[in-house]
């Protein structure tokens, strides 16, 4: 066999094509098996409440057709009520208010509407994707294909989240940003304002234009942001709802912040599930939460010592993902936004040991068959879950290391370099 043929010439398309084959290959497996058992799998990677399927979407609905979504004490920012406002717009108000939203899943015209509201983010992400990959158009589709099928994605699917809004705004600013048309580059920033303003998190990607010391576009998208958040509280009721939103958070963060609410992948809930199922611990450790802001700090700090754009977009969505007191698993399909840099072939050179990001990738992105046999999974977390959440602890902390290597092969080049640097 020609494994030249088959990896590509470099490194770069090797990885792409190895990180590609093994989602889709994980996907038909998974499909498989699932079909062999019955669906039980399913069960393993998606919400563990069967009656709860799009309800993310459903459950929204009946607030926002009111236009005082933060009555019910939504954490939801106004510009993802925005979303569920303008399609609650295609549904009759009598179905939005006098029926429940389980029911209301089944009707013909909101079951019509989510396809709709998926519709739209799956376009934008598919069009920004094949904009951006370069090379093999048969290999482009095959990336496009592995990214709607990764395990996140699909969760996200399965709960109807507006987060998949906000992986999509993402992820036109990764592939705008450091575009050569200007007005492009305008998108961009928009972009990032707009998925900040959906989910709050993708905020911490704007380290990228400070790394970049690109401060007038800092500047701007600051301000796009500040208009993306504030903003839609005039639609819905104005500074009180404002208060509400952030004491519902406030409120419903401290609720998460512990092992007992399976389906968490941030940095302290790992460490607690290690301790837990691993060393067979009695319950949390005090240190967990302090260890995920140390972790973060360092990651932050590795964002702008690497040379590589993509380790410095990885590493602040290692934060986005890890540094949150709750973050469920669906924030794992933001992994698919440094994951396209990782693949995209913009930057060759790959070292032999960056195997190791593209193993922690298939890790996370890959939907595994794995299983326990429980459909209710009586554990902390589930095994896909574990999964997910120890290669991203694998990739943080080897992260940080391979950035201070970084740093130190410039600081102290080596004996060959300095050689050829003189003559």
């Amino acid at each position: 066999m020609n494994v030249k043929l088959l990896l590509g010439e470099d490194k770069q398309t090797g990885a792409r094509r190895i990180a590609v084959a093994a989602i889709l290959l994980s996907f038909a497996a998974f499909v498989l098996t699932a079909m062999f058992d019955r669906g039980s799998l399913l069960g393993q990677l998606f919400f563990r409440d069967t009656a709860d399927t799009f309800m993310d979407y459903f459950n929204c609905l009946p607030g926002v057709a009111m236009r005082r979504p933060y009555d019910t004490e939504s954490m939801y920012p106004p510009l993802s009520e925005v979303i569920f406002y303008l399609f609650s717009k295609i549904i009759e108000p009598d179905m939005l208010v006098g029926l429940d939203p389980r029911l209301m899943r089944v009707q013909q015209i909101p079951l019509l509407s989510f396809l709709l509201y998926l519709a739209v983010p799956i376009a934008v992400m598919v069009w920004a994707l094949a904009d951006y990959l370069r090379g093999d158009n048969v290999l482009k589709r095959f990336v496009i294909i592995a990214f709607l099928v990764t395990s996140p994605f699909l969760y996200t699917i399965e709960r109807g989240n507006v987060l998949i809004y906000s992986l999509a705004a993402a992820i036109v600013f990764i592939c705008y940003y450091d575009s050569e048309k200007k007005w492009q580059r305008e998108v961009a920033l928009i972009a990032l304002a707009v998925s900040a303003g959906i989910k709050l998190y993708p905020a911490i990607l704007g380290f990228v234009l400070i790394r970049d010391k690109r401060w007038k576009e800092t500047i701007r998208c600051v301000i796009y942001g500040v208009i993306c958040f504030f903003g839609p509280f005039a639609i819905f009721g104005g500074f009180e709802s404002l208060k509400i939103m952030i004491s519902a958070l406030t409120a419903n963060t401290g609720g998460f912040g512990n092992t007992e609410f399976a389906g968490k992948i941030n940095f302290a809930n790992i460490i607690n599930v290690i301790n837990i199922e691993w060393f067979g611990g009695a319950g949390e450790v005090g240190w967990a939460q302090i260890a995920a802001y140390i972790i973060s700090i360092l990651l932050v700090g590795a964002s702008f010592i690497t040379k590589r754009r993509w380790k410095s977009i990885l590493f602040l969505t290692l934060v986005m993902i890890g540094a949150p007191a709750f973050s469920f698993y669906y924030t794992g399909v933001f992994m698919l936004v440094p994951f396209l840099m990782f693949i995209a072939g913009g930057e060759k050179e790959l070292k032999d040991t960056d195997i190791i990001y593209l193993l922690a990738f298939i890790a996370i992105l890959a939907p595994i068959p794995i299983t326990d046999g429980d459909i209710y999974h009586t554990s902390v977390i589930n095994d896909n879950q574990q999964v997910v959440g120890v290669a991203m602890l694998v990739m943080a902390l080897w992260g940080f290391i391979d950035a201070v290597i970084d740093l130190m092969d410039r600081v102290c080049p080596k004996k060959e370099e300095k050689a050829e640097s003189k003559a």
